[in-house]
């Protein structure tokens, strides 16, 4: 499971999530403030090469959406309906994570909450939901009925397809949004640092605290800590019945089942 692909570079990425609870900021403006000013900030803090927010982090689990590309066929129902992963990213997220960029663009500076709306998609995206044409120019929207709300977006790029669960098979492929052009109230953030990235805890907390004071950050972790940790139940276990095999293969060496 280990030789699987992770589509990144891990090392140097310290991670950690912050949030704004709508309860105590109800101010939509003043959480989309606080989330732009540490985004920019955050590559300003010394040993600091490049920071991005994340509404998931690779490894940390999956999601499933309906989509509709324009001009498909309409499904009948959800559960006829393509669904890929979907991803809320700044703009720096695949710069930071060192994910290959295979057509097109990413995400620029041009693109902002009042501009149209962009998305980038990845290989697998592109080899399952594309019928060979190329994906840059479309436009695509979530949801899977005539009437969805959700605003359409066009894709301007495609990158290379990261896994969000490691021990998994991965076909769906996924789609990425831009947050400068969503509204979230908590999310992570990927950190690339020059040195030990484990020993970034308290810089990147007094940093969030410069922008929002007494705004905690939590689940501060390597990049590579999460990877170990998202393989320890299947590694355990297997190492668990593999021991049960030896020992039932040595007791039937000595003659124990007759």
């Amino acid at each position: 499971l280990q030789a699987t692909p992770s589509g990144y570079d891990a090392s140097g990425l310290i991670t950690f999530r912050v949030g704004l609870p709508a309860a105590q900021f109800p101010d939509r403006a003043q959480v989309r403030r606080f989330f732009d000013e540490l985004t920019r900030r955050l590559p300003e803090v010394p040993g600091v090469e490049s920071a991005a927010a994340t509404g998931m982090l690779p490894a940390t689990g999956n999601n499933s959406n309906a989509f509709l590309l324009e001009g498909h066929p309409l499904p009948r129902n959800v559960q006829e309906s393509a669904q890929t992963t979907a991803h809320v990213v700044s703009s720096d997220y695949f710069a930071t994570m060192r994910i290959p960029v295979l057509r097109g663009r990413t995400f620029a500076a041009t693109d902002t909450r009042d501009s149209t709306r962009v998305a980038v998609v990845d290989q697998q995206f592109v080899d399952r939901w594309c019928n060979g044409e190329d994906p840059i120019g479309k436009r695509i929207r979530f949801g899977f009925k005539a009437d969805d709300t959700a605003p359409w977006m066009t894709i301007v790029g495609g990158v290379g397809n990261v896994p969000q669960r490691l021990d998994r098979p991965y076909d769906r492929g996924a789609i990425y949004q831009l947050a400068e052009q969503n509204d979230f109230n908590f999310v992570s953030y990927v950190v690339r640092v020059k040195g030990d990235p484990a020993a970034f805890g308290p810089v990147l907390q007094q940093a969030v605290l410069a922008v929002q004071p007494d705004v905690p950050i939590y689940n501060v972790m390597t990049q590579e800590r999460i990877e170990a940790l998202a393989y320890w139940n299947r590694r355990f276990f297997g190492q668990v019945f593999s021991a049960f095999g030896i020992g039932a293969l040595f007791l039937a060496a000595l003659g124990v089942y007759g």
